[in-house]
């Protein structure tokens, strides 16, 4: 697995912070920038998507054993003001569940880092119950 240099992760569901050690393996055996990249290029490809038939898109993120991150494009006609345009989700694979999601408007780099720091928060903080529920 990746290792993560002291980064900052927020954990999405007490609203903590909290730094990783540099010993400590990064969920997904990515380590921040990779997920940062991941989430550029699945904001690329949703431009060549096809809409589902209600006028929104989805692409796939990432994906590990136990969880699954996609990115889903909502159509700016069926949102109330204020709502963000793009939706990160969490899934849980063996529950086949939601786990957690972060809307954003457009992705600028406070919003790229914020986004793949709720990805890993969010990765590593499931699939540490995930693998404590499975022993």
């Amino acid at each position: 697995m990746s290792k993560l240099k002291c980064e900052v992760v927020s954990i999405t569901g007490d609203h903590i912070r909290t730094s990783l050690e540099s010993t400590q393996p990064v969920p997904f055996g990515l380590a921040l920038d990779e997920i940062e990249h991941q989430i550029v290029q699945a904001y690329m490809r949703l431009v060549f998507r096809a809409d589902n038939g209600r006028g929104s898109r989805t692409v796939s993120v990432t994906r590990s054993g136990l969880l699954e991150v996609q990115m889903t494009e909502m159509p700016p006609e069926s949102l109330a003001p204020g709502m963000p345009l793009f939706l990160l989700e969490v899934f849980s694979l063996p529950s086949h569940a939601p786990v957690d999601s972060y809307g954003f408007f457009d992705l600028d780099e406070t919003e790229l880092v914020a986004a793949a720091e709720f990805v890993l928060g969010t990765a590593r903080e499931t699939e540490s119950m995930i693998a404590s529920a499975l022993h």
